[in-house]
């Protein structure tokens, strides 16, 4: 009876590590979806990346945020990233909120168009100094993700 016990344990963890040691061959759409997945991502002219460079300051604000894109990359193919300095999309602090300016009103109010109008000259000149934030975000507007 101990015999019979000991053969079957030693049948069942055989079994057991034998599962473990094999597997099954990949379903064709599983093999097409690890191929896809596979492909390195276009960084040249890349939406995403140029919403996070809008974030940088200097002159090089897209090789930057390309640069900080590989390194954590790199740092997720080694398992090593480090949730505090992952690659975020930026909060751009040098954009004033202009909501509670009396120059400005909500669209939908009676007269805003015309109060627009009126305040033009002081509209424009405010805009004019976030020139280069936004021309380089109707760029992004322009890629393809």
């Amino acid at each position: 009876m101990k015999k019979t016990m000991l053969s079957m344990a030693l049948m069942a963890v055989v079994g057991f590590l034998w599962h473990l040691a094999t597997d099954d061959p990949l379903d064709t759409e599983a093999r097409l979806w690890i191929q896809y997945f596979s492909k390195a991502p276009n960084l040249n002219q890349n939406a995403y990346l140029s919403l996070i460079a809008l974030g940088k300051q200097g002159s090089t604000p897209y090789e930057d945020a390309t640069a900080e894109y590989l390194a954590s990359v790199s740092m997720i193919q080694k398992g090593l990233l480090d949730y505090e300095k992952q690659l975020k999309y930026p909060k751009i602090d040098r954009l004033p909120n202009y909501d509670n300016e009396e120059i400005y009103c909500s669209l939908e109010e009676k007269g805003c168009f015309s109060q627009l109008l009126e305040n033009k000259d002081v509209i424009t000149q405010q805009m004019a100094q976030f020139d280069s934030i936004l021309s380089r975000f109707l760029d992004i507007s322009t890629l393809s993700i």
